[in-house]
């Protein structure tokens, strides 16, 4: 009689154990997903969309590389990159110029055609060339 007592209890209380819970079209919950699936992302109400993982954050700094499209000192420099894209940059107030050993070189050895690496900030969708390698 113990062995169906037991047998019958614990038929009962597994469920509980395995910690299953069911609605009334017989689907089980997994409560992690539920909470996930229900986060909210705030976004702007402009209608644009914006993926927060990729978005591009005011003022850091990025690095392009190639060679150099068009000049005009304490103003511009357009750089034509490796996939063929044109990137113009702003030259910012008190930029660097310097060789890839990090000496400091006169911005009159920029010419059309050297290759150059250019290091930016992103000030509101304009891009502010701080430091100016040449390469070549």
């Amino acid at each position: 009689m113990k062995p169906i007592l037991l047998s019958l209890a614990l038929a009962l209380v597994s469920p509980l154990a395995f910690a299953q819970t069911s609605f009334d079209n017989g689907e089980t919950e997994n409560p992690v997903i539920s909470e996930i699936e229900a986060a909210t992302i705030d976004r702007p109400d402009n209608g644009e969309t914006e993926n927060p993982v990729t978005e591009k954050i005011a003022g850091a700094l990025t690095t392009t590389s190639g060679a150099v499209q068009a000049y005009a000192p304490d103003e511009m420099i357009a750089v034509v990159t490796a996939a063929n894209e044109s990137i113009s940059f702003s030259i910012g107030p008190s930029p660097q110029y310097q060789d890839k050993a990090g000496n400091d070189v006169d911005p009159s050895a920029i010419k059309e055609g050297s290759m150059v690496q250019v290091t930016a900030e992103d000030n509101g969708g304009q891009m502010i060339a701080s430091r100016i390698v040449i390469d070549s």
